[in-house]
């Protein structure tokens, strides 16, 4: 029970000749109880002018609300745009990818990955060599060739 406030209360106490213990604690409590005191005061009402500038913040609150949930709509068409959007390309590169492993098969190669590590390691060695005669342009020259015999077949 809370005490306090902006009212006046009232407390009674019920005490029983058979309970000892239980009578002196609600004794204790209705003694504790009568020293608190309140500080009531009337509410004051608010004039016109405050009740006017608050149903005006009221109703701007209201028009951004609908505002935001406008927008709100608009991003989450624009998601599910956009989702769509990378379902549909997720499923152009699975049957891409489903297209070069089968063409890969001749080759020796079991994915795009083997493609791509073979010919890193092709244009690695021939910069290693290339590096060690100090040209940098025959490194992107022969480099290139690599990947475009790597590529070729």
């Amino acid at each position: 029970m809370g005490q306090g406030g902006n009212a006046r209360t009232a407390l009674v106490c019920c005490v029983s000749a058979d309970e000892d213990k239980e009578t002196r604690r609600t004794l204790e409590f209705g003694s504790l109880s009568a020293r608190v005191t309140n500080a009531a005061r009337v509410n004051v009402r608010a004039d016109d002018d405050a009740m006017a500038a608050m149903a005006s913040r009221v109703a701007a609150a209201a028009a951004e609300r609908i505002a935001l949930h406008a927008r709100l709509e608009q991003l989450q068409a624009a998601h599910s745009a956009v989702t769509d959007e990378l379902d549909a390309l997720n499923q152009n590169h699975d049957a891409a990818v489903c297209q070069v492993r089968g063409g890969l098969g001749g080759f020796g190669l079991r994915s795009v990955w083997d493609i791509e590590r073979s010919l890193m390691v092709r244009a690695n060695t021939h910069a290693a060599a290339c590096a060690c005669t100090g040209g940098q342009a025959q490194v992107r020259a022969g480099a290139a060739e690599q990947v475009h015999r790597g590529a070729g077949g």
